[in-house]
């Protein structure tokens, strides 16, 4: 079925009679607001979709689910409007299926500059964008490839920032306040949020804003062993909600991480890309198995950087809110509750924290051809990473 088919058959099931039906069950008021929140733009946006007016839908539809109000979103999980976003969801992945270049064996990513990018959360015109983004001098960029440690310098630096996060009288995750500049799931008005911005990203070096080049703002970039990273991108690829090409096995796993077929990209054009270009930057480099062995020495060194100063009083707190522990049990920062995210039972968002857990997966001939592949793209790196200490986060 083609774009312009499929879409009047939703039209025919979704518009008129259809949604009346809908709104007109004994539903709470919440679920009646989110229907009509869409049928008000439904016959818009289908027809849009009939006439092949891609740009509109593809506007409407991504910025439909992203900007969702928060009350909302617990209703998610209801069937009615599981069944409205399928179909919201069907007509843009054929749109943007037909309007990018797909990655192979994998239907819901696109390409983009060498790099993949998921299809439901982002376009190649918001990405394109991005290069002319204005930063101020004082934006400070989180910088890290997937299961790198993301999730806790987030956390470091809302304690850093903000009091009511060291406090806990405020109760916003960390996500809202460190938001990701290429997946603006809010629909944010990044320039009408007051400075410091404290910004989110995976992105490789070739595609961040020109401006972040020319030492404007402070990047922190976080490194963690690439034997770690691949078994915790593989165990949460695994658990996840969200629409993602799920390898059969390790093996298969592994295939896709070296071949860069994951998203962003490799590990190693990543990691190579802003160490090779660190004169451009104002930035910290950041080792995940550092803050391991010794978070009390990294926070420091962050805060450092950041300029901020911190008595004994308050650096213990960070330290202790940024524990691994502490994490697990504090819904600001270990999203195992934010809907649509990751698949209930399967498993945590925050899995381990060790050095060395991909011993307890790889077999000695995956790790050697492991070795083999690193040794070739990274050896002219002064990147001296740590590899086999099992020590758990306290």
């Amino acid at each position: 079925m083609g774009i312009k088919e499929s879409s009047a058959y939703y039209h025919s099931v979704y518009s008129g009679k259809g949604l009346t039906r809908f709104s007109g069950r004994k539903l709470k008021s919440e679920v009646d607001t989110l229907i009509m929140m869409y049928k008000t733009h439904c016959q818009c946006v289908l027809d849009n979709a009939i006439n092949e007016n891609f740009k509109e839908i593809q506007h409407f539809l991504l910025h439909f689910w992203q900007g969702m109000p928060d009350h909302l979103l617990p209703l998610l999980d209801n069937p009615i409007i599981t069944d409205i976003f399928y179909v919201c969801d069907s007509i843009l992945y054929k749109i943007t299926m037909s309007k990018t270049t797909p990655v192979p064996d994998n239907p819901y990513d696109f390409q983009f500059k060498g790099c993949c990018f998921p299809k439901r959360v982002v376009t190649p015109e918001y990405l394109e964008s991005l290069k002319d983004f204005y930063i101020r001098d004082t934006d400070v960029f989180l910088v890290t490839y997937p299961k790198s440690g993301t999730s806790w310098v987030q956390q470091i630096l809302c304690l850093l920032y903000y009091e009511g996060h060291r406090t806990g009288t405020e109760s916003i995750k960390t996500g809202e306040r460190m938001p990701w500049i290429e997946f603006n799931f809010r629909n944010i008005d990044f320039d009408s949020r007051s400075s410091p911005r404290l910004f989110t990203s995976h992105l490789p070096y070739h595609l961040v804003p020109q401006d972040l080049k020319n030492k404007k703002a402070k990047v922190i970039y976080v490194i963690r062993n690439p034997k770690d990273v691949m078994n915790s991108y593989y165990h949460f690829e695994d658990i996840l909600e969200i629409e993602v090409q799920k390898s059969t096995n390790f093996e298969k796993f592994m295939e896709k991480f070296l071949a860069g077929n994951v998203s962003p990209c490799t590990w190693f054009d990543h990691v190579r890309g802003w160490y090779t270009h660190s004169d451009d930057l104002n930035i910290l480099f950041v080792k995940y198995e550092d803050m391991i062995m010794d978070l009390h020495s990294a926070v420091i060194q962050i805060s450092t950087f950041l300029g901020k100063e911190l008595d004994d009083g308050l650096l213990d707190t960070v330290v202790r809110c940024a524990t691994f522990k502490h994490m697990k049990t504090d819904s600001r920062a270990n999203k195992d509750d934010v809907p649509g995210i990751l698949l209930k039972g399967k498993g945590d968002f925050m899995r381990k924290g060790v050095i060395g857990d991909w011993k307890n997966i790889m077999t000695v001939a995956q790790s050697e051809k492991f070795d083999e592949i690193y040794q070739e793209k990274m050896m002219d790196l002064p990147v001296n990473l740590t590899w086999d200490m099992q020590k758990e986060l306290e």
